[in-house]
């Protein structure tokens, strides 16, 4: 039984890969010996928790301890593809003589992330036409006559206002203005017209506002009994990642702990040797998510949790109240 309670919330690693990587998928999975697997909410609440490990402008690295593998993956599939920005997606090209082709240009504008609070717009129909509501317009215009090569670079993208624009919003621009749009020979030169909508990643990649979300399971590495002496050394210096650490006990004695289970990337360098494979124990927990965001510069990376967060709530709200009003 004890064995088993462990497998519910443990991955166990060996030389060859994982050795559990079954478990109960629903509630009565394990009721015929005694296990209940059900959860209510409140458990849930009590159990769930956010630590957030590192915050910068491009990025983000959290701990989401205690929820399921289809939690962890809706988070990231929503982060990816169901939070709206703005991108261009409509480009008139009125001329072109460099040495991309119109549609090579067009569809690298279009990738260009722009620096923009997408919640002042509204989606654009096909019906409708550009408006201050559904929409922005930006112009770029850039010639060569020099010998020398020149380059398009986004900050030649600029922002023509329609309507009111001007008075109730920041200016738009790229999030990077050193991306480069084209390279222009003598006599070369680039003029279009672009608009800008807004759209979710699901739609298509340019209106994804995370340049990458990945999650991973948090290492749980437990040394059985204790490695001492020259063993200890031996065992620290098997881990590529610095996983392990010397503790000095005083005396000239010294042991191996755990000291950086985080770092650790299931090499499984450490349980090859044939004196640590019985006393190293390499595990992940099933609940524990460490979670990667990184922000094309759009949104702040933390605000795309927030919003992932609340597109997931909505979600559930939606779905349930579905169930009451027509399974019942």
């Amino acid at each position: 039984m004890r064995r088993l309670e462990e497998d519910l919330g443990r991955l166990r690693f060996n030389a060859e890969g994982v050795e559990n990587p079954a478990r109960g998928q629903w509630a009565g999975s394990l009721s015929s010996i005694g296990k209940d697997l059900s959860k209510g909410a409140e458990d849930f609440f009590r159990d769930v928790r956010i630590e957030v490990k590192a915050l910068s402008k491009e990025a983000i690295e959290f701990d989401v301890i205690g929820i399921d593998a289809a939690i962890a993956n809706a988070l990231r599939r929503i982060m990816i593809s169901e939070i709206a920005t703005m991108a261009i997606e409509r480009v008139v090209i009125y001329q072109n003589t460099s040495p991309l082709p119109d549609e090579v240009l067009a569809h690298r504008l279009g990738l260009i992330p722009l620096r923009v609070d997408p919640s002042k717009f509204v989606y654009k129909r096909e019906e409708e036409d550009h408006n201050e509501r559904n929409s922005l317009k930006f112009v770029v215009k850039s010639e060569n006559r020099d010998e020398a090569p020149s380059t398009v670079y986004a900050s030649a993208l600029k922002w023509v206002p329609l309507g009111s624009q001007a008075k109730t919003m920041e200016e738009p621009r790229p999030v990077h203005e050193k991306i480069i749009v084209t390279r222009l020979a003598q006599n070369q030169e680039f003029e279009a017209e672009l608009l800008a909508e807004k759209g979710i990643g699901r739609t298509h990649a340019k209106w994804s506002p995370v340049a990458t979300a990945f999650y991973r399971l948090m290492p749980d590495i437990v040394l059985r009994e204790e490695v001492k002496g020259e063993a200890a050394d031996r065992l620290v210096k098997t881990c590529p990642m610095g996983v392990y650490d010397i503790e000095d006990l005083g005396k000239g004695l010294k042991r191996a702990t755990v000291a950086r289970p985080r770092d650790c990337t299931m090499c499984r360098e450490c349980i090859r040797p044939e004196e640590f494979a019985p006393i190293v124990d390499l595990g992940k927990r099933r609940d524990h998510f460490i979670f990667v965001v990184e922000s094309t510069g759009v949104i702040p990376p933390e605000e795309i949790f927030r919003e992932a967060l609340r597109i997931l709530k909505d979600k559930a709200v939606f779905h349930h109240k579905y169930i009451d009003e027509n399974l019942k």
